[in-house]
C-alpha cells in the first residue's frame, strides 16, 4: 500500500538476490514456519545461512513475524521464531513498465526456459497417469492497440482472481488444518514483434558472447536495485553507449562508478561490446561502446531441457 513502482523493484531485488529467500517466501506464504523447520526440511547451506536469510526477508517486510517457541532442547538449541510471508514476489506491469525493453525481453525468454520443461513433463505424466488432468491451448488473435491492452488488463484481473482465490483458501486452512494443494497455473499473453519499432530495435541489439553463469533472478537482481544500472542498460537500448560517454550525459556518479556498472553489467550479460573507437592524438588508449543484449532464441533446442525442472 502506497509504494510505488520503483519503491516495489528495489523490494523485489532483496528476494531475486538469493535463489534461497525466493524458496522461503513461496514456502511461508503457504504456511507458518520457522528457520530451525526450513532448514531441516529444505536446507540451504548453514542454520546460520538460512537465519540469516531468514532475518533480512524479516526486516524488508516479506516475512511477518508471528510468536516464539521454545527453547527447541539440546538438539534444536534455543528459541524458534515462527513467520508467514506477507506476500507472493511478482512485478506488477507498472513496474514492469519501468525495465528497460531489453531486460523485459530476456525475462520473459528466461521465465519461458523454465516454463517450457515443465509443461512438457506435467503433459508426458497425463498421457501416463489417468488421475492427472493437464490442459494446454495456445491461440492467437489478432488485435489493435486498444486491444491489446483490454487483453493485458483481462489476463491481469483473471491472475489477481486466481491470487485471491489462494489467499481464501489459506485462510480456510488455518481452520480446517487441511493441507494446501499446488497447483500450476500459466496465464501467459505475448505481444509479438509485429511493431516495427519493436522489430527494429530487436536487431540492432546484440547476443550474448556466452550464457552468463549463476541463476537469472539472482542477475535481475541489482540491475533492479540500482538506478544507475537501469539508467545504463536503458541508454544502452536507444543506441551504442561508451563509459566517458554516458559519464558525460548523466552527471551523477563518478566515472570510475560508471566504468564498474558497465563491467559488472557486462559479465552479468546486459551489455554486449559493439565498436571500438581509437582517442586520437589528444586522447589516448580506445573507447569502447557497449549496446544492450538479447535472448539468443535461435540457438536453443527445448528438447535439450532436463524434464526435471523446476519453477519457483
Amino acid at each position: 500500500m502506497g509504494m510505488s513502482a520503483r519503491e516495489r523493484l528495489r523490494r523485489l531485488a532483496v528476494v531475486f538476490a538469493v535463489e534461497l529467500r525466493m524458496k522461503i517466501v513461496i514456502e511461508l506464504y503457504m504456511r507458518e514456519m520457522s528457520a530451525v523447520q526450513f532448514h531441516a526440511e529444505f536446507g540451504g547451506g548453514l542454520p546460520s545461512r538460512v537465519g540469516q536469510n531468514f532475518k533480512r526477508l524479516a526486516d524488508d517486510g516479506w516475512l511477518r513475524y508471528l510468536y516464539s517457541k521454545g527453547p527447541g532442547g539440546p538438539r534444536h538449541g534455543g528459541e524458534e521464531h515462527f513467520y508467514r510471508a506477507t506476500e507472493l514476489p511478482f512485478i506488477d506491469s507498472e513496474s514492469w513498465a519501468l525495465v528497460p525493453f531489453s531486460v523485459r525481453a530476456m525475462s520473459t525468454w528466461n521465465f519461458l526456459k523454465q516454463v517450457i520443461p515443465r509443461l512438457r513433463s506435467d503433459i508426458e505424466v497425463a498421457k501416463r497417469d489417468a488421475t492427472h488432468s493437464r490442459d494446454l491451448t495456445c491461440t492467437t488473435f489478432c488485435l489493435d492497440e486498444a486491444g491489446w491492452h483490454r487483453a493485458v488488463a483481462a489476463t491481469s484481473s483473471q491472475f489477481a482472481r486466481l491470487y485471491e482465490e489462494q489467499e481464501d483458501a489459506r485462510r480456510r486452512t488455518l481452520h480446517t488444518g487441511e493441507e494446501l494443494i499446488r497447483s500450476d497455473v500459466f496465464l501467459i499473453a505475448f505481444e509479438p514483434l509485429g511493431n516495427a519499432a519493436q522489430a527494429e530495435l530487436m536487431d540492432q541489439l546484440v547476443e550474448c558472447d556466452r550464457e552468463p553463469l549463476g541463476p537469472f533472478l539472482q542477475r535481475l537482481a541489482p540491475l533492479l536495485d540500482d538506478d544507475l544500472r537501469l539508467d545504463i542498460v536503458g541508454a544502452s537500448n536507444e543506441r551504442e553507449v561508451s563509459v566517458p560517454q554516458f559519464h558525460r550525459e548523466f552527471p551523477g556518479a563518478s566515472r570510475p562508478v560508471v566504468a564498474r556498472r558497465f563491467q559488472g553489467l557486462a559479465s552479468g550479460g546486459w551489455l554486449g561490446r559493439g565498436r571500438t573507437e581509437s582517442g586520437g592524438r589528444r586522447r589516448a588508449g580506445v573507447e569502447q561502446f557497449y549496446r544492450a543484449t538479447k535472448p539468443a532464441i535461435h540457438s536453443y533446442d527445448p528438447s535439450t531441457e532436463v524434464k526435471s525442472a523446476v519453477v519457483v
